[in-house]
């Protein structure tokens, strides 16, 4: 499941050094909407992560901690858990989806990848 959150709810998760995984987004990105579908379902593939999203619509990137700086959306991050504040953003992809920018493949292999570092 994943949940819609604001600026002040993202820093206290980034200051607690909770584990999750966040997708900014904006309702007048076409990526970001149908990625939206792929980042739910994956969320249930991955029920040990807490997935979120938060809109640069309402919260722009201006709001956002420094450290959390990225050039457009649709973005995802890792927060690392385990009190650390580690941050992960998906890489561009070398081959985008015409449709969703991030493949369902290249998102579920970014978290596998970085799930078995932080689990």
């Amino acid at each position: 499941m994943v949940k819609e959150i604001k600026t002040a709810e993202l820093i206290k998760m980034i200051n607690s050094g909770n584990q999750a995984v966040v997708k900014f987004y904006s309702k007048n990105c076409k990526y970001c909407t149908k990625l939206g579908d792929i980042y739910a379902n994956i969320s249930n593939e991955f029920g040990d992560l807490n997935f979120y999203k938060i809109s640069i619509d309402l919260y722009p990137e201006s709001t956002l901690p420094e450290v959390l700086v990225f050039n457009g959306v649709p973005t995802i991050l890792l927060l690392n858990g385990r009190g650390e504040r580690k941050y992960r953003f998906l890489d561009e992809p070398k081959k985008p989806d015409k449709d969703t920018w991030y493949g369902k493949e290249h998102v579920k292999q970014f978290l596998k990848r970085h799930f078995k570092e932080i689990k």
